[in-house]
């Protein structure tokens, strides 16, 4: 209804009113122009620290703020001019926060939405059953070595794999992403398992703005089965493939 289209769902801003990013802005692929998208996100979402998931299966944005409330928000993408549907759930758990950002995705296969962090005390993933977002998230249990001091970064589905990506670049160039593979079954209950692949060759990646730059800016593109990512300013964009 809406595409091809590239949507803007939250951001950060700095000055009087920054933190009130709740209006999201869409741009028109073919038109090549900006415009705002739906309506001003609840209060209750209204911040720049939210986890944002796109449901396919539903057509819905989910966006899930990064603290330890109840609120969410979920906005209907198959409709032209939708708006923001304030919810409730189980008190959100473990370190989420504005100095942790948590990064979230939608598992089309196991139909799960996955959010958190991997940094300080209390880190960790979570799940929630995309069937009932109204109940709680569960920490998830792990094999293997994955992140123990990241933020911010996204996490992506890979859908040849049927695995999740995690970029950890906020200390410089990553030579390596971080896989993560679902248990064949009873996903809230049995291990997850981590796992890394190396990249080769050379990158002008550069976290030109801090820490805070390495935020999801890498994009994985099933065409290509690659990342593709904006190294830094003035540089074009390249394709790490995997």
């Amino acid at each position: 209804t809406n595409g091809p289209a590239f949507i803007q769902l939250k951001g950060l801003a700095v000055g009087a009113g920054g933190g009130s990013c709740g209006q999201a802005h869409i741009l028109d692929a073919i038109a090549k122009t900006w415009s705002r998208y739906g309506d001003i996100a609840p209060n209750n979402v209204n911040a720049p620290w939210i986890v944002v998931a796109k449901d396919t299966l539903r057509q819905k944005f989910m966006a899930f703020p990064n603290d330890a409330g109840t609120a969410f928000a979920e906005l209907d993408y198959a409709q032209v001019s939708p708006t923001w549907t304030a919810r409730t759930q189980g008190a959100r758990i473990g370190n989420w926060g504005g100095s942790s950002t948590a990064c979230g995705v939608y598992d089309p296969v196991g139909d799960l939405y996955l959010a958190g962090t991997q940094k300080g005390s209390g880190s960790n993933l979570c799940a929630l059953d995309a069937t009932d977002p109204e109940g709680g998230w569960v920490e998830l249990t792990f094999t293997g070595s994955g992140p123990t001091d990241m933020f911010g970064a996204g996490i992506l589905h890979r859908a040849s794999a049927d695995q999740f990506l995690i970029v950890n670049a906020a200390s410089g160039v990553p030579n390596s992403v971080y896989t993560l593979t679902r248990p064949a079954s009873l996903p809230f209950s049995n291990p997850w398992v981590w796992g890394t692949r190396s990249f080769s060759g050379t990158s002008r990646y550069s976290n030109s703005a801090g820490a805070w730059a390495s935020y999801e800016r890498f994009r994985y593109v099933d065409a290509l089965d690659s990342l593709i990512v904006c190294p830094d300013r003035g540089y074009p964009m390249e394709c790490w493939k995997m």
